[in-house]
């Protein structure tokens, strides 16, 4: 607890240097596709190290940052009986939406194709404030019980209970009505535009139950 702010102002010097990359990968040098894989390849590179180098330089943590040794694997198994559950439902929450991918290709159809990748694109990105919000609340909820303060722990749970509903409610309004001119940002191709509206509401109904 304390440190998430540390890790936002990283992410922050990160994406600036991302969107230069991408900019200088893809159009000034031209190289397209393989030019996007790079610019990512870096931005993840430079995301990795600059939190492995601001971690190891801090003292409160030196007990608790330290290369693996025999002591490490004692008790994994308990561990991996509470991680195993939340590693498959990310891994099948994300699964889903990629073999919609898979099946709008198989269609044979590139149009539909797109227009799928447009909503899959859409939902990753506005996922992100309630996916956010909730590794927040485990934060401070986990801090409250950890103190030994189940009250408090209660009470930011309703807290980010509503903030999240609220925020949820905001961006479903805003998707629902800003449909065409959320879809142009990706494309303008009508074909494309037409297909991703005519599934676009579906689509964020589907997606209201995730961000709830």
């Amino acid at each position: 607890m304390g440190y998430n702010k540390s890790v936002c102002l990283l992410q922050l010097i990160v994406i600036p240097i991302h969107l230069l990359s991408c900019w200088l990968l893809v159009a000034y040098y031209d190289m397209g596709l393989k030019g996007a894989s790079f610019a990512n390849n870096i931005t993840a590179f430079l995301t990795f190290s600059s939190q492995i180098i601001y971690v190891s330089n801090l003292s409160d943590l030196k007990d608790a940052w330290y290369w693996p040794t025999r002591n490490t694997f004692m008790n994994l198994w308990p561990f991996m009986k509470l991680a195993l559950p939340g590693m498959l439902m990310l891994m099948l929450e994300n699964l889903n939406m990629e073999i919609l991918v898979l099946l709008a290709g198989i269609i044979g159809d590139t149009k539909v194709l797109a227009a799928q990748v447009i909503l899959v694109s859409i939902g990753q990105f506005t996922i992100m404030v309630p996916y956010g919000l909730a590794l927040g609340a485990v934060s401070m909820i986990g801090h409250s019980l950890g103190a030994n303060e189940p009250k408090e722990a209660a009470l930011n749970s309703r807290i980010i209970t509503l903030v999240t509903f609220a925020f949820c409610l905001v961006i479903i309004t805003v998707l629902g009505l800003c449909r065409e001119p959320i879809i142009s940002l990706f494309t303008d191709d009508a074909t494309v535009i037409e297909i991703a509206k005519e599934s676009y509401m579906v689509f964020v109904v589907a997606f209201s139950f995730d961000w709830m």
